[in-house]
């Protein structure tokens, strides 16, 4: 009887594998770029985050979802929400290009009206270089993260690199800041001078050999939360 209880027991197990879908990328590994609506339906049951940019229309009094000033895109953020299926279990990274202080009040509630009206239940995250802005967010409760100044740290003199980590260190401490972002390149700076705070970090290139270092290196890294990969625009989604 024993016997036959350990077996049911080992089929059961077994059973319960099979029907279990492993995902396909580790959940620290998230969609780059994700701004157009067939992009992101595409890839939204294959990431478990994506990563969308927007500029705030002041005359609209909403966000268009655009990587370049001046585009002028018809896209507005709540359509792109509206299109996703699965957004109660995707985790979003914000890329707020044109945060300020006259938009940032009204932004920040229009966003968090957002995430209530779609059911965003993930972490959502905004992103912004802007770091004196980005209160008006944790204010509404987000996740924020600083997007340092772009440099290639490892091209730069010992003077211009120390000027580099005392501004953002002043940034980081003036807005009692948790969390920073950068490119790949930036990372070991990250790590090496900021090593008690937050990271996110992004790889939009398709060596997949360099990408997959990168992934093992934020899977091996308790302070890296997110890292961004990208995709050929050639897939036909």
């Amino acid at each position: 009887m024993k016997k036959i209880f350990c077996i049911v027991l080992v089929v059961l197990a077994v059973f319960a594998y099979s029907c279990t879908k492993p995902s396909e990328h580790p959940s620290k590994v998230w969609l780059h770029r994700a701004n157009d609506i067939a992009k992101a339906k595409y890839f939204q049951d294959k990431y478990v985050g994506l990563e969308v940019d927007v500029h705030w229309v002041d005359t609209l009094n909403t966000f268009v979802v655009q990587h370049d000033f001046g585009v002028n895109s018809k896209l507005r953020l709540e359509d792109w929400f509206a299109a996703i299926d699965k957004r109660s279990d995707l985790g979003f990274w914000i890329d707020y290009k044109n945060l300020d202080y006259n938009n940032m009040e009204a932004s920040a509630k229009e966003m968090a009206r957002l995430r209530e009206a779609y059911g965003l239940q993930g972490m959502v995250i905004v992103e912004s270089s802007n770091a004196g802005c980005l209160k008006a967010f944790e204010d509404q409760q987000f996740r924020t993260s600083y997007y340092i100044p772009f440099a290639y740290p490892d091209q730069l003199n010992q003077e211009k690199l120390q000027a580099l980590t005392d501004k953002i260190r002043r940034n980081i401490k003036e807005n009692n800041l948790k969390t920073i972002s950068g490119y790949f390149f930036q990372y070991q700076f990250m790590k090496d001078s900021f090593p008690e705070m937050r990271k996110l970090i992004w790889y939009e290139l398709y060596d997949t050999v360099v990408r997959n270092n990168y992934i093992r290196l934020a899977e091996e890294d308790d302070m890296t939360d997110v890292v961004l990969v990208a995709v050929m625009d050639t897939i036909n989604y």
